[in-house]
């Protein structure tokens, strides 16, 4: 996917601005993740399409774990550490992607509910397989894994701010067409230009981002984990995985590599 980021970029020295929040193109590849819980959706980060034969969508393992944390078979398991290998989740627990595009002046949303998720451990990178809509349109961003280089600048996708009735999204509404999008629930759609400042081959520290990973400025905002991270050729060379300036004498953020 090849897609101009910076046209709502106010001033070449932002270093953050916003995408529209509903009908950007990028929508249609770069959706919100959201978690179903006994029939409640909540929204808890971002998640994006790739592949080319095989499409496929990435996001950050925590994000996955958030629901794991969720399952009372994984509990005990998840405390002591991230859950390994092939799990299906119990009932009443579930993934979707809001895939969302603009239709004249409407906008048309669709929720792509996620069929099992594999983790490549040790890294905060999950590759997720959603139910695609036949014959609508998805936009796919090509994977690098090169390792991005210190100094390099590169531009962070992911929603944020997400506003939605305390007790979450009622499912029932959303199948029967009845819960309102535009009223009831809103995102603001964010892209950071970062520099890349350390690149970590092994791990950044246990217990936070195990794996290897990228360090690069300013900080991404929270819900904007498991975006993509793109180089200069529009590329992901990394997926957002966590703010780290309490690490930094900076604002900074870690991204996760691809391997």
């Amino acid at each position: 996917m090849r897609i101009n980021l910076r046209d709502f970029q106010e001033s070449p020295g932002d270093r953050e601005w916003e995408l529209p929040a509903w009908g950007h193109t990028i929508a249609q590849g770069v959706m919100p993740l959201l978690v179903g819980v006994h029939g409640r959706l909540f929204p808890i980060g971002t998640a994006f399409a790739t592949g080319k034969k095989v499409r496929f969508m990435v996001t950050a393992t925590h994000n996955i774990d958030q629901l794991v944390k969720k399952d009372p078979r994984f509990a005990g398991s998840i405390e002591r550490g991230r859950l390994e290998g092939s799990h299906d989740l119990s009932e009443g627990l579930a993934l979707y992607a809001l895939h969302h595009r603009a239709e004249g002046d409407n906008v048309r949303f669709t929720l792509w509910p996620i069929d099992k998720s594999d983790g490549a451990s040790p890294t905060d990178v999950v590759f997720a397989y959603p139910q695609f809509a036949a014959g609508m349109q998805t936009l796919v961003s090509l994977l690098s894994f090169d390792i991005p280089k210190v100094g390099e600048t590169l531009l962070s996708v992911g929603y944020s701010e997400f506003s939605y009735p305390e007790d979450g999204i009622d499912m029932t509404s959303v199948k029967s067409g009845t819960f309102d999008w535009h009223i009831d629930y809103s995102h603001r759609l964010f892209v950071v230009e970062g520099t890349v400042r350390r690149v970590f081959t092994h791990q950044f520290a246990s217990g936070y981002v195990a794996g290897p990973c990228f360090a690069f400025s300013p900080e991404i905002r929270h819900g904007m984990s498991g975006g993509p991270v793109y180089n200069a050729a529009g590329d992901v060379c990394g997926v957002n995985s966590a703010g780290a300036s309490m690490f930094f004498r900076e604002p900074m953020s870690l991204g996760s590599l691809l391997y």
